[in-house]
């Protein structure tokens, strides 16, 4: 964080002490209810108590109204809590072991008889499961379910136990997805999610996933707000409000070791993967996986001043699918016989909290965490080979201070300002990791060194082997201060907030390849090239990059919301407004020059406002407790919500980013006699000659064949900003004590999209537009109509049942184009929405059922089902390439299913399995072309890609993950607890599909993501 904004954040935290945190707000809870004599007359004035572990002083108290209702507010959550009513002439009613998670309004009702109030009645085991006020769809995960459920140690693997929430790629299987951020899809679209540790989003730049490492270890309570969220909620997708544990009068703590070894593990080869080739799937290294974490809590002062502290550390060394460190005997890199590469990845954590109540209406909360990853191969995939990756290594932060005062029982404040985000360090891969394989002899040097280029195959999917073609260096956090008021008035909840962000995200490239800053691009190539190339294969290119480039990049917001809850008897009303402004730029900046300075020379740009959106948008929502008992309501909302462009959005247009020219190359190979040992790591042995090199480098460079970065991207200042309707239904009915049921319809319509369309299936229902680091939309340098020369393939041997034998592409004449950017005419690239009769449509439907708070068992049971209406290229036939108008839509239906049973046996047995389906990943063919067709016309834009057929003609199998626990207790002077346990992962030792290549060619149909195999754990944990 630098200081412009560090400075703003002070400021701010300053200026807000009359306005807190909303989020914070949220990881409260509340009590509501209704109090009655034995005949159900209405009792006003009756005293209210609260009190609990959780709260730091002695109790919390309200009184009934006229109509006999009361309410408590912003109680601490998680907390169990008791509940006692009294009344002059009745009896004390109490009810005890009242469980409330973050966000819940937890109804207890008292009937009160007649008699002494030093006679009592006691009520236990009737934990409200129905919240009867608000109409958010939430799954909260309490900390014995963190603890309890088999899945993997990170905080992203909570979400797939969350109501409505999936995530996109291979599901984990245990801690097999340790080094993956994947993005989080709400009801079958990826959204832009609301992630907040202890009120501080931790999502930045638009990213859909988690954005920053952290695992769950330090968490006492996570609740998933999925739908119907009020106007104090910015995003579209879910908002996820997490609550770290706390210290209290007690001193606390827990450890906990776990362990898997390449002997706790299965081979899940099924016999079709056998016939390919295929000997394993995702193995563990020698050294594994383990985890550890520690953590203590307690007081300093009783009742005033706690603490608490963690510290954890994730260890595992595995294999990935199709992931190789080299060729197979034949030569072949891509082919599932090629030798196995293992990735290293290390996660640790330490973090710290504070709450120190300075007197009974005012309580102040400090929080930090600190992370740090470490990869030993980012990117790692079936196309880019172990030398063309990169070493990871991303600390990543959260800090934040905060205030909560409550001056009088109807009014509240709360205040925060804090940072979250992380810089990640991005370098190639050193030689000594190379040779671990003994592929490569001690001398070779490390993989990036003169003389040995970057390399792409088209014709093997796009196979990057040689070094990374552009380590970077990527900061990217946000400083945040937020703010919010409570005021209680009759029926009325009112709350009024605001919310502003700093986010500043760069992708830096610091320094040049010694190798050079290009990558050669080879389209297959003559037999025998591996060898020595000679001629290069028809159609070759190579690709010149600026580097270094060393940008800054800001998107600066503020939002200002009101709510208001209010209570008609048995409908509560849940409506509110929020205005909000997003502002995209950067400063003034300067770019070196580099390899390639007559192509991109020095220059220092002035600073840009880029883009500003503004909006104003409403929420409604109401819930009607159908009988006024709290047994069955049935909920609806409206609301629109709006998107940010993120901080990465300038990265698109700051001409002080990454940029490139790709020339036509068809020279001979080359080998600087001066260097020796070049081409260990490359797929073709082949450089390309230095006099070329200057040619392109020269003050009359050759057309490019194509172009792509921020100078070559047109800036659009009317880009619409993308809106989303969310309409809910849902009835939620208690059948029995602590089970409830739940029925929802969810609809999402989603309007003016945008994303680029360099590349057909590019998903436009996905906002990862600003999430990549150069500029690529559409080519409105070659409007649609300028596409007039057909260009034929024949295809009649890739076995596609949709090409008709031939394929009628379309190019442009050469040299031409109707604008000018970065000196190349026709080249430039520009933002576009999809046009507002093409929006896109999900429709939900779920089902589920819930049974809390057992002394027994915890069970709960879902399902959801979408159908969607998504389109891929929503500007086909209208903008763009009319290449990518083939199949541009997909009405496909998505499901998933999930089932979570805790069962505590006698003898201090506790056993929990988890189950988890969701159905098969959809794909369409696809084909590539580049270079001359078979009527002698060249595509001029370079190598095409093409859907070749409608998306969902392909589905790969149901995706289950099954898995299981189960622990025994040891209770050592009722003080310590022993706890070791056993964990089974995939049970059923599924060798699902949850990728595939469906690009026509050699490598069509094979599998490029699989589950990874059936495997246990071993573990321990100590409580005290």
């Amino acid at each position: 964080m630098n200081k412009k904004s560090f400075s703003l954040i002070a400021t701010l935290a300053l200026g807000l002490f009359s306005a807190g945190a909303w989020a914070q707000v949220q990881a409260t809870a509340s009590l509501v209810g209704h109090v009655t004599d034995a005949t159900g007359a209405p009792i006003p004035n009756a005293k209210v108590t609260a009190t609990s572990p959780a709260l730091q002083v002695q109790e919390v108290h309200a009184t009934s109204d006229a109509n006999g209702d009361y309410q408590i507010l912003n109680l601490p959550a998680p907390g169990v809590y008791r509940v006692q009513f009294e009344m002059q002439g009745f009896e004390t009613y109490v009810q005890e072991g009242v469980h409330l998670g973050i966000g819940f309004a937890g109804r207890v009702d008292a009937k009160m008889r007649i008699g002494a109030v030093t006679q009592s009645v006691e009520v236990t085991g009737a934990t409200p499961v129905v919240d009867t006020v608000d109409t958010t769809g939430t799954s909260s995960l309490q900390l014995q379910e963190i603890i309890d459920t088999p899945r993997g140690v990170t905080m992203q693997e909570l979400i797939p136990q969350a109501a409505g929430m999936s995530m996109q790629g291979r599901p984990d299987v245990g801690d097999s997805n340790l080094a993956q951020r994947q993005s989080l899809v709400t009801y079958g679209m990826v959204l832009e999610p609301t992630m907040s540790l202890e009120g501080i989003n931790i999502t930045t730049s638009h990213d859909e996933d988690t954005a920053t490492y952290f695992d769950s270890f330090s968490l006492g309570e996570v609740a998933f707000n999925s739908s119907g969220n009020n106007a104090d909620v910015a995003f579209p997708g879910v908002d996820m409000v997490a609550q770290f544990k706390s210290g209290s009068n007690s001193f606390h703590g827990d450890a906990e070791y776990d362990v898997e070894k390449p002997g706790f593990q299965s081979n899940n080869v099924s016999p079709a993967l056998a016939a390919q080739g295929v000997t394993t799937t995702n193995p563990l290294a020698a050294s594994g996986y383990s985890d550890y974490m520690a953590d203590y809590g307690g007081r300093i002062i009783r009742d005033k001043l706690w603490f608490y502290g963690e510290t954890s550390r994730d260890v595992q060394d595995s294999g990935s699918f199709g992931f190789h460190s080299g060729p197979d005997s034949a030569g072949c890199w891509t082919c599932v016989d090629a030798p196995i590469a293992f990735i290293g990845t290390h996660l640790t954590q330490v973090m710290g909290k504070g709450d120190y109540q300075i007197k009974p209406t005012i309580k102040l909360i400090g929080t930090y965490q600190y992370a740090l990853k470490y990869l030993s191969a980012q990117g790692a995939s079936a196309t880019e080979e172990l030398s063309a990756v990169e070493y990871q290594t991303q600390p990543g932060s959260l800090w934040k201070g905060e205030m909560q005062w409550t001056p009088g029982t109807h009014f509240f404040v709360d205040a925060l300002a804090g940072f979250g985000g992380y810089h990640v360090h991005y370098v190639t891969v050193p030689g000594s990791a190379m040779q671990t394989y003994g592929k490569y002899p001690s001398s070779a040097p490390n993989t990036d060194f003169a003389g040995d280029p970057s390399e792409e195959d088209l014709s093997s999917n796009g196979l990057l082997t040689g070094p990374t073609s552009g380590p970077n260096d990527r900061p990217d956090g946000r400083a945040e201060a937020r703010g919010l008021v409570g005021w209680i008035k009759g029926q009325h909840e009112f709350k009024f907030g605001t919310d502003v962000t700093w986010d500043e995200a760069h992708t830096a490239v610091l320094g040049n390849n010694k190798a050079g800053d290009y990558l050669l691009i080879f389209n297959g190539a003559p037999a025998g090239c591996n060898a020595a190339c000679g001629a290069l294969a028809n159609g070759s290119e190579i690709t010149l990059y600026n580097y270094p480039v060393l940008p800054e990049n800001y998107d600066y917001s503020q939002a200002l919301f009101a709510t208001d809850t209010w209570t008609l008897k048995r409908v509560v009303l849940n409506y509110g407004v929020r205005w909000e402004r997003y502002h995209s730029f950067y400063p003034s900046e300067t770019k070196p020059t580099g390899q390639f300075a007559n192509l991109f020379p020095s220059v220092t740009f002035p600073g840009e406002s880029v883009l500003t959106w503004k909006d104003f948008i409403p929420r409604a929502g109401a819930a009607w407790d159908v009988k006024g008992n709290g047994k069955t309501v049935v909920k609806g909302s409206f609301g629109i919500f709006r998107d940010t462009m993120g901080a990465l959005y300038g990265n698109q247009v700051n001409p002080n980013t990454i940029s490139s020219y790709t020339f036509s190359w068809t020279g001979n190979c080359y080998t600087d006699p001066g260097v020796s040992n070049a081409f260990y790591y490359d797929e073709y042995a082949c450089d390309v000659d230095p006099s070329f090199l200057s040619s392109l480098n020269s003050a009359t460079p050759p057309t490019p064949v194509s172009t792509s970065g921020a100078i070559f991207q047109l800036n659009n200042p009317s880009l619409k900003q993308p809106i989303f309707y969310e309409f809910t239904a849902r009835v939620q009915h208690e059948l029995v004590r602590n089970v409830a049921l739940n029925f929802g319809f969810i609809r999402h319509l989603v309007y003016y999209l945008y994303d680029g369309a360099d590349s057909p299936g590019s998903d436009l229902s996905s906002l990862g537009a600003t999430t990549t680091f150069t500029g690529n939309g559409y080519a409105v340098g070659h409007p649609y109509s300028s596409y007039t020369i057909p260009v034929t393939f024949n295809e009649t041997g890739l076995g596609s049942q949709y090409l008709p034998g031939t394929i009628t592409l379309y190019t442009y004449t050469k040299g031409t184009g109707a604008s000018t950017c970065g000196g190349v005419l026709g080249s430039c690239t520009e933002y576009l929405n999809n046009p507002s009769s093409r929006p896109d449509i999900y429709n939900t439907f779920e089902v589920s059922v819930t049974k809390r708070y057992s002394s027994r068992f915890d069970a709960m049971g879902y399902l959801w089902v979408t159908k969607n209406h998504r389109w891929i290229n929503g500007l086909a036939g209208l903008q763009g390439d009319p290449n990518d108008d083939f199949f541009p839509i997909d009405n496909t239906w998505n499901w998933e299913a999930r089932g979570d049973v805790t069962y505590n046996a006698p003898w201090g047995i506790r056993a929990n399995t988890y189950l988890r389906m969701q159905s098969g990943i959809y794909g369409q063919e696809v084909a590539k072309f580049s270079g001359t067709g078979a009527n002698g016309n060249s595509l001029n834009q370079g190598a095409v890609t093409v859907r070749v057929g409608p998306f969902g003609q392909f589905q790969g199998p149901i995706i289950p993950v099954w898995s299981m626990k189960i622990s025994r207790a040891t209770h050592i002077k009722e003080r310590y607890l022993i706890e070791p346990d056993f964990e089974l992962f995939n049970i059923t030792n599924s060798a699902a599909a949850s990728s595939n290549s469906y690009t026509l060619g050699k490598t069509f149909n094979e599998v490029t993501g699989i589950l990874a195999p059936r495997i246990f754990r071993l573990g321990i944990r100590a409580e005290f």
